[in-house]
């Protein structure tokens, strides 16, 4: 399969926690990132979060949104060419983007939630077949 024709959006948010998260390094009340948003030539779109915290060993907010603003300026192309291969675009975002651990996961996430609502899986299903319909969260 060939490289798929991508577009991508970005949303920044911030959400108070409802119970503050108790780290080694401190306290979390908040968190902040972007949702990211990716849509196929065909519309089909897949949901992510790029959701750095520089202390817990990713980087830093700023870089994440130096490299998202990046994409904006380049009409939402990410400037990598992804394969239709479900997976195949881990190894790739990492060696295309060092560094940003939550930046490519983010973007990997969306790409996941796309190949599972082409077949109209939820996502826990195609990550793994026993996964819990439901999940709690802190929100």
């Amino acid at each position: 399969m060939g490289a798929a024709a991508l577009h991508f959006e970005f949303a920044p948010y911030r959400l108070r926690l409802k119970t503050p998260l108790e780290t080694a390094v401190g306290t979390v009340t908040e968190r902040r990132g972007w949702i990211v948003r990716v849509f196929d030539e065909g519309g089909l779109a897949g949901i992510g979060e790029v959701a750095p915290m520089r202390r817990a060993g990713t980087e830093s907010h700023r870089d994440a949104g130096l490299r998202i603003d990046s994409i904006r300026a380049a009409g939402g192309a990410l400037g990598l060419a992804i394969a239709e291969v479900p997976g195949s675009w881990d190894d790739a975002l990492s060696q295309a983007y060092p560094g940003l651990p939550a930046f490519c996961f983010g973007i990997a996430l969306a790409l996941w939630d796309r190949a599972a609502r082409r077949p109209g899986l939820p996502l826990a299903r195609v990550l793994t077949g026993d996964a819990e319909p439901d999940a709690d969260v802190n929100g």
